[in-house]
């Protein structure tokens, strides 16, 4: 609706006028993206070449930005806080999956996120973003085997059962509406206080074609499980708050949510994370686990995660089987499938086969996080610092490819 108020104003206050002169800035500085407004591209598209003189201007000026990268020292009140990340007597301050990759990512971004916790406030949107929309899709996932589950035991997952799923397609949407409207419509349940949640007005509009394309996924993906079953689905959005040792000597506190956690046929351990993204699942080389310097789209955020995952279920658990990390990406799965996370062109079934390194290099960032005299240094990269919410406080300009 904002939307068509903006437009609506642009174009009255145009309507009238004999001679109209736009101009953009190119320039990426802070918030600015550089590129032309929608405005201009549709004018550009509905008028005739002649009706239009459009005139490229370039201008040579000093950079204003910051030609070193921004560092900040470790004071003793910033070790204070960051030495509590390493103390089992304060679980509230934690570190998280996410949180490590933004420090593989660039310390910096870390500091100002997770130490000095600057809240940049995301824009109000009138529509479904990617995050919410994976957020209902995790939740959809999660009670579509719930409901056959029996207490917190282990559910047989047969291909008799799954192609039940599939069938019933009014029991899908059901949870689909009944997801949408609680955390997007924001509707209140018509359940008593302390029942489920439980609301099944009808979609309609955008909610309604979403909610069409989550039940096409979500179809995909029985298909597509159908094909390993049988299999024990576990749990799914499995709490992590614990004192995690990552090698002798340097143990953190460590939260987070494991999407689902399944048992295959085997006996291995299935560590299942949803994407609703473009993540990629075959890392050519291991070191681009935390490779944040070379002209690659940044280190590989999605595999880390499991790897930090893998480990902390066996810590919490003491399972000392075989875990087979994996990446379910819902965008690709009628083209794709579901493919296995392969490293230097290794499937990896058992995430011990190259843990060990994996350990030890995490082991090396998080000593440096720890250390007082290593300060928190940015790190420019296209991949992160193009959309970083921090970037007006770095003054780091990264330019568009």
């Amino acid at each position: 609706f904002q939307e068509c108020v903006f437009a609506y104003h642009f174009y009255r206050l145009i309507a009238g006028a004999k001679r109209v002169t736009l101009i953009y800035d190119t320039r990426t500085q802070g918030i600015n993206s550089g590129d032309m407004s929608r405005y201009l591209y549709q004018l550009i598209y509905k008028f005739p070449v002649g009706k239009l003189h459009i005139e490229h201007a370039y201008f040579e000026m000093p950079s204003q930005t910051t030609t070193k990268p921004l560092e900040v020292k470790k004071t003793s009140r910033i070790m204070d806080i960051i030495n509590l990340y390493k103390s089992p007597n304060e679980p509230k301050r934690a570190l998280s999956a996410s949180s490590i990759n933004d420090l593989v990512a660039c310390p910096l971004l870390f500091y100002f996120k997770h130490v000095e916790k600057l809240n940049v406030s995301d824009d109000i949107v009138e529509y479904m973003d990617e995050g919410l929309f994976g957020t209902i899709l995790h939740e959809i996932a999660e009670q579509s085997y719930r409901r056959f589950q029996s207490g917190n035991a282990p559910l047989h997952v047969t291909a008799q059962l799954l192609d039940r799923l599939i069938s019933e397609k009014l029991e899908l949407q059901k949870l689909i509406t009944g997801s949408i409207n609680k955390n997007y419509n924001r509707l209140p349940s018509v359940n008593p206080p302390g029942q489920p949640y439980s609301n099944p007005t009808a979609l309609v509009g955008e909610a309604r074609v979403i909610g069409n394309i989550m039940q096409k996924f979500m179809i995909l993906l029985f298909k597509e499980e159908k094909k390993r079953a049988p299999f024990y689905f576990v749990n799914a959005e499995h709490k992590i708050a614990h004192y995690i040792n990552i090698s002798p000597g340097l143990g953190i506190n460590l939260n987070g949510s494991i999407d689902r956690i399944d048992r295959l046929a085997d006996g291995t351990v299935a560590i299942i994370d949803y994407k609703t993204g473009n993540d990629n699942i075959a890392v050519k080389q291991l070191s681009h686990l935390f490779d944040t310097v070379s002209d690659k789209d940044g280190h590989e955020k999605a595999i880390l995660q499991l790897f930090i995952y893998c480990n902390a279920y066996r810590e919490t658990t003491g399972y000392n089987g075989p875990i087979k990390p994996c990446i379910y990406k819902f965008r690709t799965l009628e083209s794709e499938g579901l493919n296995d996370v392969t490293i230097e062109g290794m499937a990896l079934n058992n995430y011990l086969d190259f843990n060990n390194e994996v350990t030890n290099k995490l082991s090396d960032i998080l000593t440096k996080l720890f250390d007082s005299d290593e300060p928190f240094r940015a790190i420019p990269h296209q991949s992160h610092c193009r959309y970083c919410k921090y970037g007006a406080l770095c003054g780091q300009e990264i330019k568009k490819p």
